[in-house]
């Protein structure tokens, strides 16, 4: 697992909900935290979201400076949103810390604002299968969703990264 960032989470309304979370980034680095919280009809629930500590390590995130994160209120039944929160900021006693990037690999993109570079693939370490690590950058104006996707051409595969704004 890894750091944990504890929640109180408060349902006022006359209906099941799931917490989850979306567009979540540690020092501007983008993450994938977990959280499934189920709160019934106007319940209280304590629960942490969840930051990976080996997707930190490969980011190289050492020390938390701040968090940005929003949450997603979810339709149990349906698992439709019902809403989604505004960015929600938590900053750690580490103001001071400048968080460093490593850009470095072969420069596959470079326009409109992104870039992005091919870090390493791992065939070995992976239960998955071969995993393509890359840095993305996003200096344009808008929110962007990064998508890789998979594609034949001609017998050859092909995996496409579509970054989109949003």
């Amino acid at each position: 697992m890894g750091p944990e960032l504890k929640i109180l989470a408060e349902n006022d309304s006359d209906k099941p909900v799931i917490i989850q979370t979306a567009d979540a980034s540690i020092n501007g680095i983008m993450a994938n935290p977990s959280i499934s919280c189920n709160i019934e009809p106007g319940k209280k629930a304590n629960d942490s979201i969840t930051f990976s500590a080996s997707a930190l390590e490969a980011a190289c995130i050492s020390t938390i400076k701040d968090v940005e994160i929003k949450l997603l209120v979810l339709d149990p039944d349906t698992f439709q949103t019902i809403y989604k929160t505004d960015a929600i900021t938590v900053s750690t006693s580490a103001t001071d810390y400048v968080q460093e990037y490593d850009d470095s690999g072969s420069v596959a993109l470079d326009r409109d604002g992104y870039k992005v570079v091919v870090k390493r693939l791992d065939s070995e370490e992976s239960i998955f299968g071969a995993e393509l690590y890359v840095y993305v950058e996003n200096n344009s104006a808008a929110d962007a969703n990064p998508r890789c996707f998979y594609q034949r051409v001609y017998g050859q595969s092909f995996i496409f990264l579509q970054c989109s704004g949003r």
